[in-house]
């Protein structure tokens, strides 16, 4: 029994020694319990960072934090929540994880993107409000070595003459790809790709500001695709942009292309180019332009509209059929600064007819009478440059007919001869043909009388012969003769004429005489009256005059007139076939609207040009040769003499004057100078003087 009672009560005693030891162990658990009682020592706690120097500053890089918490006795003070701070442009703080260890401890990390010195402020949370530690260590944060460059720019574009968009930016980085902001560096912009002509203008060297360059005004004045930049800067790599295009600027102006010569009736092409401004092809260009030419029955293309295909270039068709020099010419129907003309010279087709002429006749048996022939295209222009050989047949077996005859380069493709018949009929023929081909044949028709028998009066009467002289035309001379026939038993004398076209292309007949006359140049043809508010049933009209004292040639002469920007071209042309407009030394040269002497007021007309030809209050009027050459650009306003019923006239003394296109150089016509009409004016005649 007694044993029994022992054993339990060691049994009981170490019950209660092992409950003891497990209480003074905290149960046996190893985590920290905070003490609320303890407050954190500002003094003694400490912060300290790994790395106090050379952190690079490239936001990756960092330096630890290691923040130790401890009570006023030193000792530490777990599960305590720890908040750190580091101020300065570009830092970042990756804040503890956890608590304060059973050591006090916990831990944090900072990164900057920006170089520099960083203070790092740690305070720890406690009742009453969080304590502030008084350790405050420094990390220097140094800028990541720079290794290349590289664009900010996604994507470029840009239109020729205007700055690349957007603003193009370079940054500077390290050798991750990452920027470097704390330095700064020249950069400059070179053309790394696009045309081998382009050139790169405008803002091409800039300086870093936290490591990016910017260059707000990079410009190309090239269209093109293909176009690359290139960025450089000293000790860095190199960096390229993304491909980008230049489109062209808005159109500014029009080309018109042609050959410089064509032959008559073959179709050639006409290309028409817009620009820009800095000569790029206007791809924009959609707008719609009309052909036009001095050139009398010219196949021109309708009005033509661009497209987006066309790239701001199209090639028509055109042709030709008249020999000589034209202007054909182009213009944007809605914007007339887009226009150009050329100057084409148009040759004569091959042969393709032969044409007879002579005086009309009646011719008596052995008369001798002249026969031109001539050489022509099919278009009706002389074909200068026939070389065949003609053959001359008659009805008559016993006419009196050249032999064959080889055409020469000066015969320009005209040659005369002479018959003689000796069968009366009515008619006899003579027929001239090419003796290589048959096709090229042609038949004149005469009437031949009778010879009249020996008439004894005329033994003794010689006849007078009539002057030579110029036939309208302004290029046939025409020659006479003359002979005694008896008529109702008396002497008469007959006068016959013998025609010859002046030889040459340029050749005119004037003042009785072959020559040649130049086309007038610029300065030699002066506008000198204008009518221009006419009363009802007189026309408008201008008057031209002769500055030189040499005959001019004025046929195909251009005349512009330009009312409100919109151009009205009109031509002056010969009423005869192949004829020439001639203009006397020091003449005049009337154009008017009416041509009839009796309906437009009495006005002596030249040219009558149609309705078309309305002549305003205010206008423009340009003179061109058919090659385009100006000769005389004359604008009036409201300034120049204004009253209704008569025309304004230029002083004699003003004419090739300087200031002959000013208003004080112009004046009404008087009442000295009254038309048929009732109005006033000296279409024609020379100027009143205007009290110059």
């Amino acid at each position: 029994m007694p044993q029994s009672v022992f054993s339990l009560a060691r049994l009981l005693g170490l019950g209660a020694l092992f409950l003891g030891l497990s209480l003074a162990c905290g149960g046996g658990s190893s985590t920290p319990s905070p003490n609320p009682a303890a407050a954190p020592d500002a003094s003694r706690s400490t912060v300290a960072v790994d790395r106090a120097s050379g952190v690079r500053a490239d936001g990756v890089d960092r330096a630890t934090i290691t923040v130790t918490v401890r009570d006023s006795t030193g000792k530490p003070l777990s599960g305590r929540t720890v908040i750190v701070e580091v101020p300065g442009e570009g830092a970042s703080v990756t804040q503890p994880a956890g608590a304060t260890n059973a050591s006090g401890v916990t831990t944090a990390s900072v990164t900057s993107s920006q170089a520099g010195s960083r203070q790092v402020i740690a305070s720890v949370e406690a009742e009453g409000g969080s304590v502030e530690l008084s350790e405050r260590p420094t990390v220097e944060f140094v800028a990541a070595p720079a290794t290349k460059l590289a664009f900010l720019n996604a994507s470029l574009s840009a239109t020729a003459g205007e700055a690349v968009s957007p603003e193009v930016e370079v940054v500077v980085q390290d050798r991750l790809g990452r920027a470097v902001a704390g330095v700064s560096r020249e950069v400059s912009l070179l053309l790394a790709a696009g045309p081998s002509s382009a050139g790169l203008e405008g803002t091409l060297t800039a300086q870093t500001v936290n490591g990016v360059a910017r260059f707000p005004r990079v410009v190309l004045k090239q269209a093109g695709t293909g176009y690359q930049l290139k960025a450089t800067s000293s000790g860095l790599a190199d960096a390229t942009s993304p491909l980008f295009e230049v489109v062209p600027a808005l159109p500014t102006s029009l080309t018109l292309s042609l050959p410089g010569s064509v032959t008559a009736g073959s179709t050639v092409n006409a290309t028409v180019t817009i620009r820009d401004a800095f000569g790029n092809p206007a791809a924009n260009y959609q707008g719609t332009v009309r052909f036009s030419s001095t050139s009398p029955g010219a196949a021109l293309p309708s009005d033509v509209t661009f497209t987006a295909a066309d790239n701001g270039s199209k090639t028509l068709s055109v042709t030709l059929s008249r020999a000589g020099t034209w202007e054909v010419r182009v213009d944007d129907i809605s914007t007339p600064t887009l226009s150009s003309s050329a100057s084409v010279t148009v040759l004569p087709a091959a042969v393709a007819q032969l044409v007879l002429s002579s005086p009309p006749g009646p011719f008596e048996v052995g008369e001798e009478f002249s026969v031109e022939v001539l050489a022509r295209d099919a278009f009706g222009n002389d074909a200068t440059g026939y070389l065949g050989t003609i053959h001359v047949t008659s009805t008559d077996a016993l006419a009196e007919l050249p032999e064959d005859y080889s055409f020469t380069p000066a015969d320009e493709g005209r040659h005369s001869f002479n018959a003689v018949f000796r069968t009366a009929a009515n008619p006899q023929q003579l027929t001239v043909t090419d003796t290589a081909t048959a096709s090229l044949t042609a038949t004149l028709s005469r009437e031949i009388i009778p010879a009249p028998p020996p008439f004894a009066p005329c033994e003794d009467v010689t006849c007078e012969v009539p002057a030579p002289t110029c036939a309208a035309d302004g290029r046939t001379y025409v020659a006479f003769s003359s002979a005694c026939i008896g008529v109702d038993g008396l002497p008469t004398c007959r006068d016959r004429e013998t025609r010859m076209s002046c030889p040459g292309a340029e050749g005119i007949c004037f003042g009785d005489a072959c020559g040649t006359a130049d086309r007038p140049s610029a300065g030699e043809l002066a506008i000198t009256e204008v009518m221009h508010s006419p009363s009802e049933g007189t026309t408008d009209y201008v008057e031209l005059h002769n500055m030189v004292q040499a005959v001019r040639n004025i046929t195909g002469l251009q005349i512009e007139l330009i009312v409100s920007g919109t151009v009205t071209h009109f031509t002056v042309e010969s009423p005869f076939p192949g004829g020439a407009v001639l203009l006397g030394p020091g003449g005049w040269f009337v154009l008017a609207r009416r041509g009839e002497f009796d309906v437009n007021g009495g006005v002596p007309v030249d040219a009558t040009l149609g309705d078309t030809f309305d002549l305003p209050a205010d206008g423009q009027l340009i003179l061109k040769t058919a090659s385009g050459t100006v000769i005389q650009d004359f604008t009036w306003s409201s300034t120049f003499p204004q009253t209704p019923g008569r025309s304004m006239n230029l002083a004699p003394s003003m004419m090739g004057a300087q200031a002959q296109g000013e208003p004080q150089s112009w004046c009404d016509s008087s009442d000295h100078v009254r038309l048929m009409g009732g109005d006033y004016g000296t279409p024609g005649w020379p100027n009143e003087s205007c009290g110059l």
